[in-house]
């Protein structure tokens, strides 16, 4: 793990994972969109490459993958948050437009950037792609969020096509899926209140919400030489939520 690439580095599921990966020599790609904030602070360190992209085209897929390469050299692991809830409503209600939006950047961009990031670990035959999905997708997702819902199970199943088409070139695919955070992701996108979050927490066996260091952790579990022998798996953290 000396090459990473990580997508939608401004999310606050991802601000665990960096200062982990600039504790060792590894070449990390932060890519964000618009919250340049988030990762400012990273822009001291030299073996760090800040990618500013709002993602509206397939080509700017291509574009984040092959700045990160043409900057490190190479690319051994690219960990995806990319995601977004464009609307929250009862099922019945959302309409086509909103719906594509899910899908866009909940499955088809994560897929595209995969896309354009194997090319080049199949020049080395080998490499890791981590998306990330969520737990809420065991139950048929949120009750306002089918769209949300729905994209990310798109996305699993690209999990389990992509794991098995590129085992023989040595790239795993695995994904990661989230139960609930306490993050303003969740709570904005979401409208929860105080109240919301408390009784959300109140139906999860551990009794909390999961925290940004243990979505660190496993992220950098499966990018380690330990999780060598999986792919096409779902890595669920979620505290028991769906058991």
């Amino acid at each position: 793990m000396k090459h990473v690439l990580v997508v939608a580095a401004s999310s606050e599921l991802a601000s665990g994972l960096i200062p982990k990966l600039l504790e060792g020599d590894c070449r990390v790609g932060l890519h964000y969109s618009s919250n340049k904030t988030a990762v400012e602070p990273y822009k001291k360190y030299e073996q760090a490459k800040l990618i500013q992209c709002t993602i509206t085209e397939e080509s700017d897929c291509a574009e984040i993958v092959d700045e990160y390469v043409e900057w490190a050299g190479d690319i051994d692991s690219m960990v995806i948050f990319l995601g977004n809830i464009s609307c929250t409503c009862r099922w019945e209600e959302i309409a086509k437009e909103q719906l594509m939006d899910e899908y866009l950047f909940n499955a088809v961009y994560p897929f595209l950037l995969a896309k354009y990031a194997q090319r080049y670990m199949k020049e080395k035959r080998g490499g890791r792609i981590l998306f990330v999905s969520t737990a809420s997708v065991r139950r048929g997702g949120g009750s306002t969020t089918i769209g949300y819902g729905m994209a990310k199970a798109a996305l699993e199943c690209a999990v389990k096509r992509l794991a098995r088409d590129l085992a023989s070139d040595g790239i795993l695919v695995n994904a990661i899926a989230p139960g609930f955070f306490d993050t303003q992701f969740n709570r904005k996108r979401k409208g929860l209140t105080d109240e919301d979050v408390a009784e959300r927490i109140a139906m999860i066996p551990l009794k909390r919400g999961g925290k940004k260091e243990e979505i660190a952790s496993t992220v950098l579990y499966m990018l380690s030489e330990g999780a060598g022998f999986i792919t096409g798996q779902i890595i669920t953290v979620d505290g028991g939520d769906f058991l």
